[in-house]
């Protein structure tokens, strides 16, 4: 399956918003699936800075850090398709839970 490409036509502060915003968002994403698309994608309203840190290693060997937007991808459809791949092994630094607030 590909990677979902629809993007709501919400404006971020709603897309980032609390449960509020969930009728809103519910809407959006219900005409979205009514449109055909198998999924969309959206910031994350559950990371407060919208954004995290991903770690690589550059050309020479050396590990480098990106910030990268944090996104939500949704896929509508049988579960039992979805494949995925572990990427890394370990856990997240401790102190990023902070950024993330329960919804």
């Amino acid at each position: 399956m590909a990677r979902p490409d629809a993007v709501p036509l919400l404006g971020e502060e709603i897309l980032t918003d609390g449960p509020s915003s969930y009728p809103a968002c519910r809407a959006e994403a219900r005409r979205i699936r009514a449109g055909g698309e198998t999924g969309l994608r959206a910031p994350s309203a559950a990371v407060r800075s919208g954004r995290a840190e991903r770690i690589r290693l550059d050309r020479q060997g050396r590990f480098a850090i990106e910030e990268v937007r944090t996104e939500v991808l949704v896929v509508w459809g049988d579960p039992h398709t979805l494949g995925g791949m572990p990427l890394a092994d370990g856990h997240p630094d401790p102190n990023a839970l902070l950024d993330v607030r329960p919804l």
